[in-house]
């Protein structure tokens, strides 16, 4: 019975650690990436917003919610840098 109990615990111990695993190399990733992309884009229509303000050449593009890409982009990669996803 006390070696049932041993192998019982050495299987939750493996299977905590491999769960453990599976969640910081591929879950964690992935959900970090779906919420930078989400803030990127956020991020980068309050940019064009803001530029439209002190210019008028932004106007157009604002009031449609559009945005720029390089500062997608560049929220998007300071995000993931930020959680250590990039360097």
């Amino acid at each position: 019975m006390s070696k049932l109990k041993q192998y019982r615990s050495i299987i939750l111990l493996v299977v905590i650690i491999l769960g453990g695993l599976f969640y910081w190399y591929e879950w964690r990733p992935v959900e970090v990436r779906k919420a930078c992309s989400q803030k990127s884009q956020d991020e980068a229509i309050k940019s064009l917003k803001t530029r439209s303000e002190f210019s008028d050449k932004y106007e157009k593009a604002a009031e449609k919610g559009l945005m720029s890409k390089d500062d997608a982009d560049f929220y998007y990669r300071r995000c993931l840098n930020k959680y250590g996803l990039e360097n």
